[in-house]
């Protein structure tokens, strides 16, 4: 094999040897043994290596023009061995050792590629205090940095900036991290390695606290009448896997060896592949793009102080069965400093309940409160009714009070109410139209109260095309419709 005549070997990974007295073979003679000049170089040489076996050990072939050193078997000259590779003038070491400090406490590998300026590394440097390890490869800049990092090139012996203490992995390219059966994330300390692999009673203490709250906040928002946190019950499997006590452990014998604790307490394990991360201080997510967050099932967040949420533009929020606020103390606020305020209930009743006064303002214009049938005002004993072209006082006194009281005859003007959307499942859908028999004219404003054979009632007034609401039913349904004034009514 010969790329770009840097490495030339034989399936055995056998070289061949040119002794310092004969002649340099011609271009290409390592690529093409059988050429003229093959009667320069040796025979097909063995390299010995640190460890070898049966599909083990280590190996590292010499390149063409490597300087080699030779032994061999029982002083034969015809039977050569290359036990050593050797630096000299024209092969430097990667590191020198004359490059003080740096270089004369290096050491390691270094491999560069076959006709390029890549490389392959791992270095070890001793210097004292300052003891690190790298793994790296040029492709992607990919490098493993462990100990005392500091910025040093990939030859040379000059060391650059301290660039911090621990740990780095980093690549130009893709990173992936992935355990089948589980991983955890912390920042706790773990003085000098200690404590077993995945010790994280601090990260159960936090969920723990979190359950407690979690569930004592869902327990007075029920009792409340507003929907409990019905996602705490993830709680008590995710505790269970983790926590020691219960699954989160190794059997007592794991490949014949105790898998047991000092105090003999059972060794921690996640009970099935989690991702858990924790942190005693503060844990920070940021994009400069958009950030998903998805959960199969339920998605709970629990803060033992405050839980903010900003946003730059809109802030919405979408549930297929329900959405509860519930605040236990300092009331519960909804303000909308430029634009309107809109809470509707579209297909069922909508309730304001307070213990105490209720207060509605209308600082610079008016207020209106519409309903399609009555509208009733209760006080104490008393009772205002307005339904249809009527109003009905019912009390024990009644004073009106005021400089004059004209009656100056009937008044009134008729109304639309908008119709609200209707999520609910339609399959079938009916809308009537009111026309004039004499002209063929549609007839607009005019009262009307449909009725389903389910029972469902729907009040309104026909639009200016004389049309009816769009009245949905699940299946095929006959409708009955009356018209006229609120009541009676005529069908």
């Amino acid at each position: 094999m010969c790329i770009r005549d840097r490495l030339t070997t034989d399936r055995d990974h056998r070289v061949r040897i040119r002794f310092p007295w004969l002649r340099a073979p011609a271009l290409n003679a390592f690529a093409e043994p059988a050429g003229s000049d093959r009667s320069q170089v040796t025979a097909w040489v063995r390299v010995t290596t640190a460890s070898a076996g049966p599909n083990w050990g280590a190996h590292h072939l010499p390149r063409a023009g490597t300087q080699v050193l030779l032994t061999f078997v029982d002083g034969d000259i015809d039977r050569p061995l290359v036990t050593m590779q050797l630096h000299n003038e024209q092969d430097a070491l990667p590191w020198p050792a004359a490059d003080a400090p740096l270089g004369q406490a290096l050491s390691g590998w270094h491999s560069p590629n076959l006709g390029g300026d890549g490389y392959n590394q791992w270095v070890v440097d001793d210097h004292p205090t300052q003891l690190r390890m790298r793994l790296a490869s040029s492709t992607a800049g990919s490098q493993l940095n462990l100990g005392y990092v500091v910025s040093h090139g990939p030859t040379g012996g000059e060391r650059g900036d301290w660039r911090g203490t621990g740990a780095e992995l980093r690549t130009d390219a893709w990173a992936v991290v992935r355990a089948g059966s589980g991983l955890l994330l912390s920042t706790t300390v773990r003085a000098q390695a200690g404590g077993t692999l995945l010790d994280m009673h601090e990260a159960r203490g936090q969920l723990t606290a979190a359950q407690r709250t979690a569930q004592r906040l869902s327990d007075a928002a029920a009792s409340q009448q507003a929907l409990p946190l019905s996602a705490n019950a993830a709680f008590d499997p995710l505790t269970q896997a983790l926590d020691p006590a219960q699954d989160g452990h190794y059997p007592s014998s794991v490949n014949g060896q105790d898998a047991t604790q000092p105090n003999r307490a059972p060794v921690d394990k996640f009970a099935q592949p989690l991702l858990v991360t924790e942190s005693p201080a503060s844990i920070a997510l940021a994009s400069q793009a958009t950030t998903t967050v998805y959960a199969g099932r339920h998605l709970h967040g629990t803060a033992q102080g405050d839980w903010h949420l900003a946003a730059g533009n809109v802030v919405a929020a979408a549930a297929a069965r329900g959405v509860s606020l519930f605040a236990q103390r300092n009331g519960l606020r909804a303000i909308a400093e430029g634009g309107p305020v809109s809470i509707q209930a579209h297909t069922d009743a909508l309730a304001v309940l307070a213990d105490q006064a209720v207060t509605v303002t209308s600082s610079t214009e008016s207020i209106e409160i519409l309903a399609q049938r009555n509208i009733v005002l209760r006080g104490g004993d008393s009772v205002i009714r307005m339904e249809g072209s009527a109003i009905t006082f019912e009390t024990i006194k009644l004073s009106v009070k005021g400089a004059g009281h004209p009656l100056i005859g009937p008044g009134g003007r008729p109304f639309r109410i908008e119709g609200l959307p209707d999520s609910r499942v339609k399959l079938f859908e009916q809308q009537m139209r009111a026309i004039n028999e004499r002209t063929g004219d549609p007839i607009a404003n005019l009262p009307y109260k449909i009725v389903t054979e389910g029972g469902d009632v729907h009040y309104g007034t026909t639009d200016i095309e004389g049309k009816t609401i769009r009245v949905p039913t699940i299946k095929s349904e006959k409708v009955t419709v009356f018209w006229g004034e609120l009541p009676p009514y005529k069908s």
